[in-house]
């Protein structure tokens, strides 16, 4: 086993078909931090976290681009437990396809968001309980079965 630590990560790049709904989903839903841009490329912070996006060379053949049942991305991020319904309402507001995943073995709920290019976000929380975790999806389950019923969210994400 390496003895090397792991620190943050420093950056990531993807790679989407649609820059501009990709802004729109880091910059505005997620609060993400506008950083750069050029004729190719946006930058934006989140988390302390520099990501690149930019669209996919011409050359690009479409079976590599990020599709459903490919090895889509999923980018997780911590919430604290108290925000999660904030969350939920803003991705209500944004019309953000979701869905809920309650994990009891790690009192853990997560939000998985479908950003545009078809990436997965997921907005986790971990509760002191798991009665608490239970009361808390109790009350967002609902809102983002609706999510995920008006969207394509439903589809797995890794």
């Amino acid at each position: 086993m390496a003895t090397t630590r792991i620190g943050l990560m420093n950056h990531f790049t993807m790679s989407t078909p649609d820059v501009a709904a990709n802004k729109l989903f880091w910059l505005d839903f997620m609060g993400a931090s506008w950083y750069s841009e050029s004729n190719r490329l946006i930058q934006f912070l989140i988390g302390g976290i520099l990501v690149d996006c930019f669209p996919p060379n011409d050359d690009t053949k479409e079976e590599d681009l990020p599709h459903p049942g490919n090895d889509v991305q999923t980018f997780r991020f911590s919430v604290p437990a108290d925000s999660f319904e904030a969350w939920v309402a803003q991705a209500e507001e944004y019309e953000i396809g979701a869905r809920l995943v309650v994990q009891d073995e790690l009192k853990r709920m997560v939000l998985l968001c479908l950003a545009p290019g078809d990436y997965h976000v997921a907005l986790e929380s971990t509760f002191p309980s798991v009665e608490e975790l239970h009361a808390a999806a109790s009350r967002v389950e609902p809102r983002v079965r609706r999510l995920a019923a008006s969207s394509d969210a439903t589809r797995p994400a890794r």
